[in-house]
């Protein structure tokens, strides 16, 4: 069934691209003339498919950041779905890569920062796009800005897996997590394809001599480094950024993309020029050799990342920046001398010769520990009086199954949850599967018969005669109330 030649308020003119279930077409509104945007058709009409493609749209539109593709609209044109996006004249990365092999450290580390830039303010918001590869960065041919697209299969952390056991992606840019299950992958895998990606724009490569099979997640291995494969000219401290980007174990991953973002500036800073000589000689200042770079790396900002403000990184960071001016730290100086003139030096910041400038963060935190209990399960056995059809599942243990976090550090009494998998259905011998037991006694006649009681003692409890005789000594007189009593 062909399109039609309009959709919503917008006419299409020529088709973009396509892929395995949708269709994407240059159109321009209606009304607007000029103005013009891209449309996803889906072009299918399978159940799965048309709620991936409504998921896709919710969480675009959830997102509002200068390196995501920006959703403008969503809805129906019988019998077709269809997505409204803006429109970004350029090619993908994959193209890119395509036509010239491999990129500059620069150009390379240019297009990676937008993109951790988009993935932290997914991340952010508990969106993982699970689905970080070249085909999904758009690269504007006139400003060079990058942009992460298709969140056909992201997902939000706030909604159930329902699909635990399929495997989606790009092969060659799957983490280890994936093949496990989709349960396992976190933003932490996105940060591990985010490191492939990194490495196939460093190289043209992929970072092993095979693809990894999903089928056993043994089969990943450290990356290759970059001058096996003929790249020259690299700090080799780029291949420590790429391994920890690559660690199998995802906790020795960065937390975040910012982080290994961070570190290839300076990295490229101090492979630009070892030493830095700014400003020109005059009366008042002198040449100054420097050596500065911005915050130092550290292993508990890379551990509490995400439980960190981080306005205040960036504002650190910022800061970080401004230091490695030495004007910016003369002028501090000469600020910190004119406030005591006696006893410091005037115009301190002038006669300072800096060599060496380092930031670092300092932390001061407080470490909480909640602890989670676990009781070991035991039966709950109830009547199946309604013949219920019980589903098929996996059996879980205790600490498999999933609970919400808790959200405060408080006594929470917990309760009890039912484990899936093990349920059972079993004939009860007592009632013999009627739902109900019957009394041993009366035999469910609510009656129990009884002999009536004998009228006379001897025809119950006869009378036992005494063999002792009756004497003249053993008799009893009876005694008159009226004589007296012998003394």
């Amino acid at each position: 069934m062909p399109l039609p030649a309009q959709i919503g308020n917008y006419r299409l003119e020529r088709e973009l691209g396509r892929g395995a279930s949708s269709e994407v077409w240059l159109a321009r509104h209606a009304y607007l003339g000029e103005h013009a945007v891209a449309i996803k058709v889906l072009m299918s009409q399978e159940r799965e498919t048309v709620r991936r493609f409504k998921r896709e749209a919710v969480i675009a539109a959830r997102l509002r950041h200068a390196n995501t593709v920006q959703l403008l609209d969503y809805g129906q044109c019988e019998p077709y779905f269809y997505a409204v996006m803006e429109l970004i004249e350029g090619q993908s990365l994959r193209d890119l890569l395509a036509a010239r092999h491999h990129l500059s450290l620069p150009d390379a580390c240019a297009i990676f920062t937008q993109i951790a830039a988009a993935l932290d303010y997914a991340h952010t918001r508990g969106i993982v796009h699970r689905d970080v590869s070249p085909a999904n960065i758009l690269i504007e041919e006139q400003t060079r800005r990058a942009l992460l697209s298709d969140f056909g299969i992201a997902r939000d952390a706030a909604q159930p897996i329902t699909q635990a056991d399929t495997v989606m992606g790009t092969s060659g840019f799957h983490s280890p997590e994936h093949a496990q299950s989709a349960a396992n992958v976190t933003h932490l895998s996105d940060i591990f394809s985010l490191g492939v990606v990194l490495y196939h724009m460093l190289s043209g490569e992929l970072p092993w001599h095979n693809v990894p099979s999903l089928a056993d997640k043994d089969e990943f291995s450290p990356p290759i480094p970059l001058a096996e494969r003929g790249v020259e000219g690299l700090p080799p401290e780029v291949d420590r950024v790429l391994r920890t980007m690559l660690a199998l174990d995802p906790s020795d991953r960065y937390p975040t993309a910012a982080l290994p973002a961070a570190e290839l500036r300076q990295i490229i800073a101090r492979h630009e020029t070892k030493t830095q000589r700014i400003g020109a000689p005059s009366t008042f200042t002198r040449p100054i050799e420097l050596q500065a770079s911005g915050v130092e790396p550290n292993p508990l900002e890379r551990l509490l990342a995400p439980d960190l403000d981080q306005v205040i990184l960036d504002r650190t960071h910022r800061r970080a920046d401004d230091l490695r001016d030495p004007t910016f730290v003369g002028a501090l100086l000469d600020q910190w001398a004119a406030q005591d003139r006696w006893r410091r030096t005037p115009l301190l910041g002038r006669l300072a010769r800096l060599h060496k400038v380092t930031s670092r963060n300092v932390y001061f935190y407080r470490l909480r520990i909640l602890y989670e209990r676990r009781e070991p399960p035991e039966d709950d056995e109830q009547p199946d009086r309604d013949a219920e059809v019980f589903p098929v599942e996996r059996e879980l243990a205790p600490w498999d199954l999933p609970l919400p976090t808790a959200e405060s550090f408080t006594d929470n009494p917990g309760g009890r949850v039912h484990l899936p998998g093990p349920t059972r259905v079993i004939a009860c011998q007592p009632c013999a599967g009627n739902g109900f037991t019957i009394c041993p006694r009366c035999q469910g006649r609510q009656r129990i018969p009884a002999p009536p009681p004998s009228p006379y003692p001897s025809a119950s409890r006869p009378l036992t005669p005494d063999p002792r005789p009756l004497t003249p000594a053993s008799r009893t007189p009876a005694s008159d109330p009226r004589s007296p009593t012998p003394a």
